[in-house]
């Protein structure tokens, strides 16, 4: 299926705007951490690492602002 792609992919990881209590780990790492998750996925799923062209954290709602499609648990 990935060698079907022509196009490399993007993956961004997406977070509520609720902001966390611990100052350490926050929306920022979360959102990191959901984007290099979703790669080992596909990459585990046989795409080939140089399909991606970026994997990018967003510490908010998604592009059309929906902070219900973002919330973690």
């Amino acid at each position: 299926m990935f060698d079907s792609l022509d196009n490399k992919i993007i993956i961004t990881g997406h977070t509520d705007a609720m902001a966390y209590k611990n100052n350490i780990y926050n929306n920022w790492n979360l959102s990191g951490d959901r984007a290099l998750s979703a790669r080992r996925v596909l990459e585990e799923a046989g795409m080939p690492e140089d399909k991606v062209m970026q994997v990018r954290r967003n510490g908010g709602p998604d592009a059309a602002g929906r902070e219900e499609s973002a919330k973690c648990g």
